[in-house]
């Protein structure tokens, strides 16, 4: 998709960290950061805070979107369907649709990241 007018339009949407509800479920905060309603469905994106030694979902895959990862901080181990990495703040991995994957805190400490799928939900 491209834009096709000769001039920019005002169109930008801002979301102040007040107006984004948190998710708590054990052992994690999710916030939902972009939802595909603010993005015209071009992206969602994720802000995950892990506690310690909070675990993960399993190896798995999605049919329908990629999904990308960014450490913030603490250390997140990170498959990439062939094997494990331990990444820290500013590490980064892609995964397109079919790729499998998973992630974890296996550590003593907590852990933040930012997960983007697109298209968005």
């Amino acid at each position: 998709m491209s834009y096709e007018l000769d001039h920019g339009v005002v169109s930008a949407v801002y979301r102040p960290d007040s107006e984004i509800p948190d998710l708590v479920r054990p052992k994690t905060k999710m916030r939902f950061v972009a939802p595909g309603s603010v993005t015209d469905a071009r992206y969602g994106l994720f802000r995950l805070d892990m506690q310690p030694r909070s675990g993960g979902p399993g190896a798995h895959f999605h049919r329908t979107f990629s999904e990308s990862f960014y450490v913030l901080e603490g250390s997140v181990r990170l498959y990439d369907g062939a094997g494990w990495v331990s990444a820290t703040a500013g590490d980064f991995l892609h995964v397109p649709e079919g790729g499998i994957h998973a992630f974890r805190n296996n550590s003593d400490d907590l852990a933040s990241m930012l997960i983007l799928f697109a298209p968005g939900a």
